[in-house]
């Protein structure tokens, strides 16, 4: 979908030195008037220290837009870093973005509408605009201040038609986390092959589930031994991939183990501490349930009911 946004002057109230270059393509076109205006000018918004070529738009009825973003046809990867997109990239003639570092000094010298052209695969213009559009500077990381009263068609984006989904891109030294961009000291360990965060103590196991990276002081430690038992299955469950043991069995999905059938098969197991234990019996369709199991006058008696009688200073006869 080729997508334009252009920005235009909004009538005001303040005044403004004149400078040795327009600054804007509103200016250009009132210096230009008596030739085309369409195409690349130099300009030179208030505070900015040198002239930089900018596209203007004269083909509206009004004229004297400021084009600050153009897509056509995707030759330009837009998926770039913060200092892309605070110097701007691409070319004026075809894609490109003109740089928020730019767009902070044009859109706070005056008051600008802000106007979107989108056209759709059949070849409709979608026109949306908003009457007063600014961004604050580089020490505000940029951020929208204002956009004014929006107006123009809607319903742009509907669930039947969209299909593309939105993303973001951090400055340097930060990462994505949800939908916040947060220093890398606090993330943990980045992961590149699955492109994510895991945060600090915790894992990672692959899609694959062949091999499993703990994250230590920013680290990760990879085991390559990682694998699952015969008896479980590389799952993601409540958003933790790893193996699970399947049905009947109990383990870490690394080594997965039927529970005993009764204390006498824990007993002969090696086990002859009496305690409570988790047995299985055969036939038995629920999950293993625990047990006091006795591993004493010979071993691996399941306790059905065990009593305690106290006796408190009662004299015994």
């Amino acid at each position: 979908m080729p997508l334009t946004v252009t920005m235009g002057q909004v009538n005001h109230h303040f005044f403004y030195q004149q400078s040795t270059y327009p600054r804007d393509c509103r200016e250009v076109q009132e210096q230009c008037s008596s030739h085309n205006s369409t195409g690349v000018f130099m300009i030179k918004p208030d505070g900015y220290l040198e002239p930089f070529e900018v596209y203007c738009d004269s083909t509206d009825i009004s004229g004297g837009w400021t084009v600050i973003q153009r897509r056509i046809d995707g030759s330009i990867d837009f998926g770039r870093d913060w200092d892309s997109y605070k110097t701007g990239f691409g070319f004026l003639s075809r894609e490109f973005w003109l740089g928020n570092e730019k767009l902070s000094f044009l859109t706070n010298q005056k008051k600008y509408q802000l106007v979107i052209d989108m056209t759709t695969s059949n070849g409709s213009l979608i026109r949306v605009s908003y009457e007063h559009f600014r961004i604050s500077d580089a020490f505000s990381y940029f951020k929208l201040v204002n956009l004014g009263q929006y107006s123009g068609e809607t319903g742009i984006c509907q669930d039947d038609v969209c299909t593309e989904v939105e993303a973001c891109v951090c400055r340097d030294g930060y990462f994505l986390l949800g939908s916040d961009c947060v220093p890398r000291e606090q993330c943990g360990c980045y992961e590149s092959e699955g492109q994510t965060i895991i945060p600090e103590g915790e894992f990672n196991v692959n899609p694959r589930c062949t091999r499993k990276g703990v994250c230590t002081n920013g680290q990760i430690s990879w085991d390559e031994t990682y694998a699952c038992s015969p008896n479980a299955v590389c799952d993601v469950r409540n958003d933790i991939r790893r193996c699970y043991c399947t049905g009947g069995y109990n383990g870490d999905g690394e080594v997965c183990e039927r529970p005993p059938k009764d204390c006498q098969e824990i007993y002969e197991d090696g086990t002859s501490d009496n305690g409570i234990y988790r047995i299985e019996p055969t036939g038995w369709t629920g999950e293993a349930f625990e047990v006091y199991c006795n591993m004493t006058d010979g071993g691996g008696w399941t306790v059905r009911e065990k009593s305690v009688i106290e006796c408190d200073n009662i004299p015994l006869v």
